[in-house]
């Protein structure tokens, strides 16, 4: 489940929201409210939703899928699905609604939790990369005009290997080689961070 916790201000921390996804189980009132975000395609020519969100914009989802008809939905399900199982990447390819899931993403060590860092304040660093996970259709004119074009992805330490460059860490720490850099994550998120996984609402 992909939520919004807001952590309060203290003497050395400004106040600020804090975007996470957890493994988690819902009660039943909770799964009521839920809203697909994510989805994989699935065997039976249709889509399986996998990740969901919980937080204030739920009416806004609501009302951007309503305008899509379930004939629509249907149809663009199936051709998905098929397509995407007859070239062999069903375990790689999924979709998204591209405006709820922005920014690098980075694992808390000991708990099935990400917590996600806004890509616009995230400047990498050598011994970082992004392994890109969402791609667009209305890439700008120019010479790659027509390709697909990025529009997410999640921030890892990555090395360069005989097969190519590969992720070798998606862990977090508070110190050694796994932890923060400060040039490439703004201390802010680094506190709001740790001060999220130690609070009693998370």
């Amino acid at each position: 489940m992909h939520r919004t916790l807001e952590i309060l201000g203290s003497n050395d921390l400004t106040s600020t929201s804090v975007d996470i996804a957890e493994a988690m189980n819902c009660t039943e009132p909770v799964k009521s409210s839920l809203v697909p975000l994510l989805w994989m395609a699935s065997s039976g020519d249709s889509l399986v939703a996998y990740e969901y969100g919980l937080d204030g914009s739920l009416g806004l989802y609501k009302r951007g899928i309503e305008y899509i008809s379930s004939e629509t939905w249907i149809a663009f399900a199936r051709e998905f699905s098929t397509q995407v199982y007859a070239a062999g990447i069903a375990d790689i390819i999924s979709l998204k609604d591209k405006e709820c899931i922005n920014g690098g993403e980075y694992v808390v060590p000991g708990m099935r939790v990400l917590f996600r860092v806004p890509t616009g304040s995230i400047d990498l660093q050598p011994g970082s990369g992004v392994i890109e996970s969402g791609w667009g259709s209305d890439a700008t004119t120019g010479p790659d005009a027509g390709f697909p074009e990025c529009t997410d992805g999640h921030v890892t330490k990555t090395k360069q290997t005989a097969g190519g460059i590969v992720a070798i860490s998606h862990v977090t720490t508070r110190g050694g080689v796994d932890a923060f850099n400060p040039k490439e994550v703004p201390l802010l998120y680094t506190s709001a961070m740790w001060a999220t996984a130690e609070s009693e609402e998370f």
